[in-house]
């Protein structure tokens, strides 16, 4: 807000043709362009000036102060993002948000820093805060609920194997000895919580793979195999757990892959020699370059609205030509329809991974 500057003649009409300068410094040695003053939250100096004339004499004001309060971003355009479960003992960070949106102000959603991390288990409440990119908009925060379970709850559960009965003893014959008893085969161990692996990353000759901790697990493996139902695998890669695993998911990225091909994979958490925890997912081929992947892409626009269609993931950006993000998407499949303020040009951008297609459009 600039200050209010009252000017009065000492006779008759006081002129209205004043010129208004803006300065970076206290002193007004530091003249500033006025579309440089955007900045919120930075102080910046105003000078009203005037030459002399027949009618009035010369008139500069000294330099007056004045900032830009940051803009709140609408509440009701706030989609606030789900927390994901977490195991009792894990940190906060543990749990991914997703699902949240601002409207058309580009941002992301992070667990707000400093907060402790829960020490036991059920529903407990932590602050997110909304972090515009535009630095002229104020980040927002709001309480979400984060589900902490328990270290012996678990999602699915093997069914115990029954005990073998015991075999009954052989009648005595000549030179037969007794048919020992048979050893009581062991209960099968409840398997603990754990997710599929999820393709995090493809390109197409790598890809790179994610997967949660288990509980418990001293080592892991994860299989490639050609396709589903092989018995043998491509390549077997093993992992420790001794200091190199250092958050509750795992990643790893495959290279050398044949491009244009399909895989197969699968995860397997392991506790000392047995199996705790074992998923598999495919891992389908993806075409061999961004042309390729955007040949069935299509960019429509109507009355304030952007709509992009494609029948493979891509990431998709539409910036103003102001240059201010008002849309950034990854993985978006299917039909977007996108909202823009107003009629003009816009820029939207496809990429995937440091590829990008730039074309301009014209939004009425």
């Amino acid at each position: 807000t600039l200050p209010a500057i009252t000017v009065t003649a000492s006779e008759g009409t006081a002129p209205t043709d004043f010129q208004v300068r803006f300065f970076a410094d206290a002193e007004g040695s530091q003249p500033i362009d006025p579309l440089d003053v955007k900045q919120a939250g930075e102080t910046y100096y105003v000078k009203v000036y005037r030459e002399e004339d027949e009618e009035f004499g010369k008139l500069e004001t000294k330099a007056m102060p004045f900032s830009i309060t940051a803009a709140s971003v609408p509440e009701e355009d706030i989609v606030w993002p789900t927390a994901s479960d977490i195991l009792e003992g894990e940190p906060l960070s543990a749990s991914v948000l997703t699902g949240g949106s601002a409207g058309l102000i580009a941002g992301s959603f992070a667990w707000k820093e400093g907060q402790s991390d829960p020490t036991e288990s059920g529903t407990k409440s932590y602050t997110v805060v909304f972090t515009p990119l535009d630095p002229n908009y104020s980040s927002p925060e709001k309480q979400i609920s984060v589900n902490v379970l328990s270290k012996g709850s678990s999602t699915t559960e093997t069914e115990k194997e029954p005990d073998a009965p015991d075999t009954p003893d052989v009648p005595d014959y000549p030179d037969i000895p007794d048919t020992p008893e048979l050893p009581d085969v062991p209960d099968t161990p409840d398997q603990p919580e754990a997710s599929v692996p999820v393709v995090a990353e493809r390109t197409p000759t790598t890809a790179v793979i994610t997967w949660n901790k288990v509980d418990g697990a001293t080592s892991y493996k994860l299989f490639l195999y050609a396709k589903k139902g092989d018995v043998e695998p491509l390549k077997v890669y093993e992992f420790d757990s001794n200091g190199q695993l250092k958050s509750s998911a795992i990643s790893f990225n495959l290279t050398e892959l044949e491009e244009g091909k399909s895989y197969y994979i699968t995860t397997v958490a392991y506790k000392g020699e047995s199996v705790l925890v074992e998923k598999s997912i495919e891992l389908s081929a993806t075409p061999t370059s961004l042309e390729e992947v955007l040949s069935d892409a299509m960019i429509t626009t109507s009355y304030h609205q952007i709509q992009v269609t494609t029948t493979v993931p891509v990431s998709v950006r539409v910036v103003a030509m102001t240059g201010q993000i008002l849309f950034d998407q990854t993985s978006v499949t299917g039909r977007k329809e996108i909202s823009v303020p107003n009629s003009g040009v816009y820029m939207v951008i496809l990429y995937q991974g440091r590829e990008a297609i730039l074309q301009k459009v014209i939004v009425k």
